[in-house]
């Protein structure tokens, strides 16, 4: 996990790069929103606060610098830090401060290290970007997102029109994307399409909700209405990528599992390579294992819906015979191949 670092350490670095950021503004003749429009749908305590805190200001050039110093300093004083477009730079703004008593208490507080920082009136129409504070984390959104989140609500109003399911929505060229393994020759189709609705789930979780699973709306049963629950509730993962080593060990397991009737995850002769495995025994359509795994019947701890919603970027899938289930999916989940996959920190469900 990342180290943030303390807010002395913050400051500090805030102290030093101030002037970097200013004589950039000053040379740089960058436009910092090129293509892009401002901010429109703010939330309520960002539009009630009526005065913010100067920080930095710098030129497109250093927008790396002060992005990750933006994170540093959200994290820490636990409140939005903001990007304001003005004329040809950047300008850092921090805090939502509805009394001008209480922001010039806060400012007090930074001015006895950066000298240079000044209390400003809140400029909602000039925001570019956000640093948003939520809990422990903090994440970055800029109008672009705001427009995804408009299409993704006006995709779903389509899609569930007088209560009639419209798939239409999902023949969009942007969801071509889901179909990452279309090309790979060393899979079956169905295997193919396991990527598919996996991919589909993860780019819009709603949609995938109420057309795939609009069966499921108004069921009483626990794993079906959380599953719907957590569908509206989750945002959008990294697609899902073929990758074959993750294939070898899928295909692997899923032949020694097949041959001796074994269900679970205790290899004998297959060497474990992934981070996060689903199996599933029955029916080898892809569909259906897709939905029978994230709505996990029976697994109390819902191992599998969580591995399926997590975010893993490469994916390994092999579907074969079982002796006693007549099929059985195996599902190797891993990272981008910079990334390592150590058996010992592997997360194992099973079906």
């Amino acid at each position: 996990m990342k180290k943030v670092p303390s807010i002395e350490q913050v400051i500090l670095r805030l102290l030093i790069l101030f002037p970097l950021f200013l004589s950039a503004a000053a040379d740089s003749q960058d436009s910092v929103v090129s293509g892009r429009g401002f901010m429109k749908d703010l939330p309520a305590e960002v539009m009630r606060g009526q005065y913010r805190i100067l920080v930095a200001e710098c030129s497109l050039n250093h927008m790396e610098e002060i992005k990750s110093l933006a994170e540093e300093f959200t994290l820490k004083t636990k409140q939005n830090s903001y990007y304001i477009k003005n004329g040809n730079r950047v300008e850092l703004h921090t805090g939502d401060y509805y009394s001008k008593e209480f922001a010039k208490a806060r400012l007090s507080w930074l001015k006895e290290n950066v000298k240079k920082c000044s209390l400003v009136r809140s400029n909602n129409d000039s925001i570019v970007m956000i640093a948003v504070y939520s809990g422990k984390k903090c994440k970055f959104r800029t109008r672009d997102d705001e427009i995804a989140e408009q299409e993704t609500a006006d995709e779903l109003t389509i899609a569930r029109k007088n209560d009639v399911v419209d798939f239409s929505v999902w023949e969009k060229p942007k969801y071509l994307e889901a179909n990452t393994a279309v090309n790979e020759d060393y899979l079956t189709s169905e295997e193919k399409q396991v990527y598919y609705y996996l991919n589909l789930m993860r780019m819009n979780p709603g949609l995938f909700a109420v057309t795939y699973l609009k069966y499921l709306k108004g069921s009483k049963d626990y794993y079906e209405s959380t599953l719907l629950r957590d569908l509206n509730r989750l945002s959008p993962k990294p697609i899902l990528k073929p990758d074959r080593k993750l294939f070898e060990s899928a295909k692997c397991h899923a032949v020694e599992s097949g041959k001796s009737g074994y269900i679970g995850h205790n290899r004998s002769k297959c060497k474990e390579y992934f981070i996060g495995e689903c199996c599933d025994y029955g029916d080898n359509k892809a569909l259906e294992t897709v939905v029978r795994l994230l709505v996990d019947k029976g697994v109390e701890s819902l191992g599998h819906r969580k591995i399926c919603m997590m975010d893993f970027e490469r994916l390994g899938v092999s579907i074969k015979p079982h002796k006693i289930y007549k099929a059985n999916t195996v599902l190797d989940f891993g990272y981008d191949p910079d990334e390592s996959l150590l058996p010992s920190k592997s997360i194992n469900e099973q079906k």
